[in-house]
């Protein structure tokens, strides 16, 4: 255990406290520059350009990205172009935040239809209603005293979002509910992202790569539950 104020400005003076054989190394931050250091430290465990295996959340994307604009290893690019409007567009949230529960109380007052996930024959009502030209939000509902295991949830959206997509061409989905989102994803068949522009912090928009050619190419945006102003999915 490495107390995170002990991570001075020189990497060595925390790190070395590593015996080398470790099977898991847990960190934690506190500043922008502690998470620069520990970009520095994970390239540094790379080597011969093998893979380096790491698990945790877009903390690990900023500590390599913010070391490697540091070294200029990455050109950093500031303009990105405005991604247009399109309808229809399908929500699916599988997210209990009240602040997802805001945004889709918003979006329904200003002309999105929604299904709750619990009704009959939830994937051809979707295709239905997108054929119509709507924006839809498809979710889960309150769930706060039933909570469903995140793997259902995403299973079960992402498979109504892979099926609306074939059946409708549909060319833009966002997914609500950041544990949600990684199963929705791996259920849409969803390869690789290509980041198209950024949206709000930790949630750009993408352009899907997927060996389904009904999939390949959609955008879509997942963002966690907590993500956004009571106005995003407008």
């Amino acid at each position: 255990l490495i107390n995170v104020l002990q991570m001075g400005e020189n990497i060595n003076s925390w790190h070395q406290s590593l015996k080398g054989d470790e099977e898991v190394v847990l960190l934690d931050v506190l500043t922008n520059e502690q998470l620069t250091k520990i970009g520095e430290w994970l390239e540094s465990l790379r080597k011969n350009d093998q893979t380096l295996f790491s698990v945790g959340s877009s903390g690990i994307e900023m500590a390599l990205g913010s070391y490697w604009n540091k070294t200029a290893a990455l050109q950093t690019r500031h303009s990105w172009p405005q991604p247009e409007k399109i309808t229809p567009l399908l929500v699916v949230s599988g997210s209990c935040s009240p602040v997802t529960t805001a945004q889709i109380e918003y979006a329904k007052a200003n002309g999105f239809e929604q299904i709750l996930v619990d009704a009959k024959n939830v994937t051809q009502r979707t295709i239905e209603i997108l054929k119509q030209g709507k924006n839809l939000i498809v979710h889960t509902g309150n769930r706060q005293t039933e909570p469903i295991p995140s793997e259902i949830t995403g299973k079960a959206l992402g498979s109504i979002a892979r099926e609306a997509i074939i059946n409708t061409g549909l060319k833009r989905v966002i997914v609500a509910g950041g544990d949600t989102s990684s199963h929705a994803a791996t259920e849409m068949e969803i390869d690789a992202l290509e980041m198209i522009a950024p949206m709000v912090s930790g949630a750009p928009l993408c352009k899907v790569h997927s060996a389904n050619k009904s999939i390949h190419g959609i955008e879509i945006n997942l963002k966690g539950g907590q993500v956004g102003g009571k106005e995003y999915f407008l």
